[in-house]
């Protein structure tokens, strides 16, 4: 029988299946071909903490191990939890161990041993050595309520609230280094917020990804209380899915820990030294997140696939092309709402497309070509309620009406045109897909 947390899990994956928007949740991509690369995040530091039971700071610990395997990681700090007092310390070995309202970290009463604000230094050594660096909140709030296993905890009231805690780090980040994050992971994986928004309405205001993964490095769970038994429970599942699969990480993001388990021990940086010695021995290079979607942008469409320039083009350029769980499923058919997201110009607000009409929705560029020519034909509708499939001489007709409208000389006009055709021809009689789509837009709007 399925527990709650996996039907809440697979609830949530059906939900993003269905989602289409600019935020992409980055779980795992498509294996890169010729290579084994792996990606390896740390939430919740940095840590000055005593890497129990040693004696190094745990994330100094972490980047000395790091640097010895000639890998580069992915770490999803904090801003501060020093301000979420009074409060009372939970049970260890249990969700609340490190405070009953809130999360404290490292842990409950030595939030000055951790978090960005407290340990600037940590953050600019983590980017100095070639790092990259992730918003896991200023507070570590969640964003929204939860009912099972935080119930008690406390969460950021609204919308607004969010994206202040998450613009306060990425700031402070910003001002002590020079660098602007581009991802986001929430607390906990809460998603949801107060007043019908989700973690991905916050992220889209920052301009982040929403930053996933695909296989638990463990080190976070109660300790058995033993400690090298701790470490071996990290190790193990790794070595058992190479040995079933050497291929089975390719292209996957691996979560860790900067900080303690829920019994205050860090078993996290010792286990990661055999976890890298494992991927080694395997062939595996581990890179940054951002260096992993640099070699492979989407789970479903791997780097070699003919679709592949097409739609990266059409994603560096600003458009929509995958649904919110980074999946294009380039062979399903697509509808009117779908094609409509995907043919916004770039640069258009979504978020004030979401609620509007396709006939007034956007006034340049496909989007109003095919707005008003699905009008015409009655079919224009609310984003929510609109499914109806793409006919195929409307896009390919509008694709060519914008085309005669863009701002490039006569030669390259006809280069589109032509290009347009020779889609459409390729595709037959069969209804349009988001493969398809992908081409059309590419070609009508960059020319590839």
């Amino acid at each position: 029988m399925q527990g709650p947390r996996e039907i809440y899990r697979k609830l949530k994956n059906y939900r993003l299946s269905q989602k289409i928007g600019p935020v992409r949740r980055i779980d795992r991509v498509a294996p890169v071909p010729g290579r084994r690369v792996v990606a390896i995040t740390f939430d919740d530091g940095p840590c000055a903490g005593p890497a129990r039971p040693g004696p190094e700071p745990l994330t100094l610990s972490i980047l000395e191990t790091l640097k010895e395997a000639g890998a580069k990681g992915t770490f999803d700090i904090i801003g501060s939890t020093k301000f979420k007092y009074p409060d009372t310390k939970g049970k260890n070995g249990g969700p609340y161990w490190n405070g009953v309202r809130y999360d404290h970290y490292p842990e409950f009463g030595q939030d000055h041993l951790g978090g960005a604000v407290n340990q600037p230094d940590l953050v600019k050594r983590i980017v100095a050595e070639g790092h990259q660096l992730s918003n896991h909140g200023f507070s570590h709030a969640a964003f929204g309520p939860n009912k099972y296993p935080y119930a008690f905890r406390g969460f950021l009231p609204s919308f607004d609230a969010v994206v202040e805690d998450l613009r306060a780090l990425d700031d402070f980040v910003l001002s002590l280094c020079g660098v602007k994050m581009e991802l986001g992971r929430p607390p906990h994986y809460i998603d949801r917020i107060l007043g019908g928004y989700d973690a991905y309405d916050a992220y889209r205001a920052l301009g982040y990804m929403y930053l996933g993964a695909s296989f638990d490095g463990g080190g976070w769970q109660a300790s058995t209380g033993d400690f090298q038994r701790d470490v071996e429970n990290m190790v193990r599942p790794l070595e058992e899915a190479l040995s079933n699969d050497p291929d089975c990480l390719n292209g996957s993001i691996i979560f860790h820990k900067d900080g303690y388990n829920m019994s205050s021990e860090a078993p996290a940086p010792f286990g990661l030294k055999r976890q890298l010695a494992v991927l080694k021995a395997y062939g595996y290079e581990v890179v940054t997140v951002s260096e992993l979607l640099k070699m492979s942008q989407f789970t479903d469409l791997p780097p070699d696939d003919p679709l592949y320039p097409a739609a990266e083009a059409l994603l560096r350029a600003g458009y929509i092309v995958t649904y919110a769980d980074n999946r294009v499923r380039p062979s399903k058919p697509i509808t009117v709402r779908e094609l409509n997201l995907m043919s916004v110009p770039a640069g258009v607000p979504y978020a004030a497309q979401r609620n509007s009409k396709l006939e007034d929705a956007s006034d340049r560029g496909l989007f109003q070509v095919i707005s008003q020519r699905m009008a015409a034909k009655g079919r224009a509708g609310r984003f929510s309620g609109e499914s109806k499939r793409v006919d195929r001489k409307d896009i390919m007709e509008a694709c060519l009406d914008v085309i005669s409208n863009l701002s490039i000389n006569e030669e390259e006009c006809a280069r589109r045109k032509a290009l347009v055709l020779k889609r459409s021809r390729e595709a037959g009689d069969t209804g349009v897909t988001r493969g398809e789509a992908i081409w059309l837009l590419a070609a009508t709007f960059l020319g590839v």
